[in-house]
């Protein structure tokens, strides 16, 4: 791990952490399993909706509307001679 993504990482947690404890510094100590369980959990579930929110970003050539392409039909209209 590059010590800048170790500084993103530990930052970010840092934010956190103060969001939870209303804006103080947070006592360190490690972490519990349960503490550790919902953090995994809330992770998780952020994936997934950042995942579903972002929706299919790329598109088969095949799933092309051929009205979107100027009523060609095909890819192969749009080639012209060879």
């Amino acid at each position: 791990m590059s010590t800048s993504l170790y500084a993103s990482y530990y930052f970010q947690l840092r934010t956190l952490c103060q969001r939870e404890n209303n804006g103080q510094e947070p006592a360190l100590k490690p972490m519990d399993m349960e503490k550790a369980q919902a953090l995994e959990a809330r992770g998780l579930s952020k994936t997934a909706e950042l995942k579903k929110s972002a929706g299919k970003t790329w598109q088969s050539a095949n799933d092309v509307d051929s009205s979107a392409m100027g009523g060609l039909g095909s890819l192969s209209a749009m080639r012209g001679p060879l």
